[in-house]
């Protein structure tokens, strides 16, 4: 197969390259007579280089092996695997720094976990009371009943245990950072808050008694969305689907520690931010982004 990036001006250069005779010697010696100085000074015009490819079945394979387009063994797709992964982390760390809902949703998570440290004469990096962070703005169900909704909000933002506070950000940032650059500032937004505020809701009315806090019903709806994104893309999808089964398997890890069943206010939030991504995808409205 041949491609001209341009044609000669001559008839005869372009019938002999038709016809495959001396091609490569006409493309050489019209470069050379329109490359030379007394040419550009004679002519003044533009000069036009042709770039003559010809394709072979071995230069096809090469190339197929290097877009990853090459059929390989099991075995060597789950070699690559792990260095996929890393580039991911690599490429979320970037987006991470474009990611301004998503930075800005961490600083609001870190602020709020220090300033009741502060304001309460807490160690840094000490664990808080059910009691105290439920005076901070902490969500339960008599106090939802009693007529303040604003702590739907405000209840995502705060958290009993530092290491808890730390696993909630690392997911916002490998997830949320991936999502933001598909799916837009705005929508993302709108993703954490929604999912977040199903699950607290969910989680005050099924046990009222209890003290709903902290960003995992939040992060559970990113990853509900990643979830649904995976699904209906056919791009590369192993770095994500990897980095989505780390966080869900270490949440879901720690609700049957700690409560023996998986939480409402986490699979509520992995719901409702599945049924937005999915509403986002169909809709047509995110960015043509390979992740």
């Amino acid at each position: 197969m041949r491609a001209l990036n341009c044609l000669p001006r001559q008839p005869s250069t372009i019938a002999r390259i038709l016809r495959g005779g001396g091609a490569t010697g006409s493309a050489t010696s019209l470069a050379r007579k329109s490359t030379s100085t007394s040419a550009v000074r004679r002519n003044k015009r533009k000069l036009c280089l042709i770039t003559i490819t010809r394709g072979t079945p071995s230069s096809h394979k090469a190339r197929g092996s290097l877009l990853g387009r090459h059929d390989a063994s099991p075995r060597a797709n789950a070699l690559n695997t792990f260095p996929k992964f890393i580039r991911y982390v690599g490429t979320a760390s970037r987006d991470a720094s474009r990611a301004r809902i998503t930075l800005t949703l961490v600083a609001l998570n870190l602020a709020s976990w220090f300033a009741v440290a502060w304001f309460y004469h807490l160690p840094l990096l000490g664990a808080h009371s059910s009691s105290l962070i439920l005076r901070a703005g902490a969500l339960n169900g008599d106090l939802l009943w009693a007529g303040e909704w604003w702590r739907i909000l405000t209840s995502q933002f705060l958290h009993v245990y530092f290491a808890h506070l730390i696993f909630n950000l690392a997911a916002l940032l490998f997830l949320g950072a991936a999502l933001e650059s598909v799916f837009g500032s705005l929508r993302f937004a709108l993703l954490y808050l929604i999912s977040g505020s199903t699950g607290q809701l969910v989680a005050a009315l099924a046990a009222p008694t209890l003290v709903a806090s902290g960003a995992s019903q939040a992060v559970m709806g990113i990853a509900g969305a990643a979830a649904v994104l995976l699904l209906r893309r056919r791009k590369s999808r192993a770095p994500l689907l990897i980095a989505l089964l780390a966080v869900l398997s270490i949440q879901l890890g720690l609700d049957m520690i700690a409560a023996h069943t998986i939480k409402p206010g986490h699979w509520s939030g992995f719901l409702a931010g599945a049924v937005l991504g999915y509403a986002f995808t169909v809709r047509n409205q995110i960015r043509k982004r390979q992740i």
